[in-house]
């Protein structure tokens, strides 16, 4: 299956999709290899179930702080924090929520 297939059986956003045609993908090895969006890679782990939750809540967590300087908002950095802390079973349900809640309303 080539990844313009794949990604549309799995309803990729068409930010990638386009992506792909651009470039001349033509298999989600390479689309891996020249991605330079963690996020959609992470979506690509997600969809093919590749780690449980919290193997790929902590990898979402590290790609955040490859770039935390640029979080110049506490609210985001206090968010990424508490999302370390719950994949690791640190804070609760409600932590978490009220983090996400916080940076939200911060926008």
């Amino acid at each position: 299956m080539t990844a313009l297939t794949w990604c549309k059986k799995h309803y990729a956003c068409s930010d990638a999709i386009e992506w792909i045609e651009q470039e001349g993908i033509a298999t989600m090895a390479e689309a891996w290899e020249k991605c330079q969006r963690s996020d959609w890679m992470l979506w690509t782990m997600k969809i093919q179930g590749a780690g449980d939750d919290k193997t790929l809540r902590l990898f979402d967590c590290r790609c955040v702080r490859d770039v935390w300087y640029l979080l110049a908002d506490e609210h985001s950095r206090n968010a990424v924090e508490v999302a370390e802390r719950y994949a690791m079973g640190d804070a609760t349900d409600e932590e978490l929520d009220a983090a996400r809640a916080d940076v939200w309303a911060a926008c």
